[in-house]
């Protein structure tokens, strides 16, 4: 391994095909991509093949990712030798000194502009409580601060927004699709990286329909937030 390539490990979970969950660890690198392996023969690989990242089990492409520069945690679609559902993945980050902010919640209720109806208790829907209630037609914000080691805001950084939308609810886990992922960044209006997502339009391609959303904000610092939202349609005009 060439003195300063690093990668961080990567952990796969939630495969329907649980022979491909676990640790793979970085393995230098194939056709000039980083590459990462459960063992040193490499029988169980993430890597780079036919233009995508791939997921591979005894030489089966089992998972494929995105063509892009480092696997993503999300937006796995299933190969010929996978099963449903897809995997997440943790870590496969470029190797780098992780920077010491201090994420602080700037929404009205929390991280969001909005919380669960008061007076009412938040369910908890599969693996998380549902944190806010929102009707079809309505936006979705939240905003958070970014502070420096020295408590002091930072407006350089991004903050990534991962939306899923939850397909079902199982014992074990629940199963969801990836709407989209965004960037957003510091805004002067608010003082704060705000995001918004009006429902009243298509998001990615996709239309908003009722039902249950999570929200995953991945911050600067390697930590996150993972929100879960209903929707609901609105209720019907009253016939004058």
């Amino acid at each position: 391994m060439l003195a300063g390539d690093c990668y961080t490990d990567i952990r796969v979970r939630d495969a329907g095909s649980s022979a491909v969950n676990g640790t793979y660890i970085y393995q230098g690198k194939k056709g000039g991509r980083p590459q990462w392996c459960t063992s040193g023969s490499c029988a169980q690989s993430v890597e780079w093949k036919n233009g995508q990242w791939t997921i591979v089990s005894g030489g089966q492409d089992m998972y494929y990712g995105c063509s892009c520069l480092l696997p993503k945690a999300a937006g796995w679609t299933i190969g010929p030798g996978g099963t449903a559902p897809a995997p997440r993945l943790d870590g496969g980050s470029k190797c780098r000194e992780t920077p010491v902010f201090t994420i602080v919640p700037a929404g009205t209720a929390g991280i969001l502009d909005r919380g669960w109806p008061e007076g009412e208790v938040a369910p908890i829907v599969g693996e998380l409580p549902v944190a806010a209630l929102y009707e079809i037609g309505e936006i979705i914000t939240g905003c958070v601060e970014i502070l420096d080691p020295g408590g002091d805001p930072e407006l350089r950084e991004q903050v990534e927004l991962v939306v899923w939308q939850v397909v079902s609810i199982g014992e074990d886990f629940d199963e969801k699709k990836v709407l989209d992922v965004r960037l957003f960044r510091y805004g002067s209006a608010r003082e704060a990286y705000c995001f918004s997502l009006p429902t009243y339009v298509l998001i990615n391609g996709y239309e908003w329909t009722p039902g249950y959303y999570d929200l995953r904000l991945n911050y600067p610092n390697e930590t996150f937030d993972e929100m879960r939202i209903q929707l609901v349609e609105p209720p019907p005009e009253a016939e004058t």
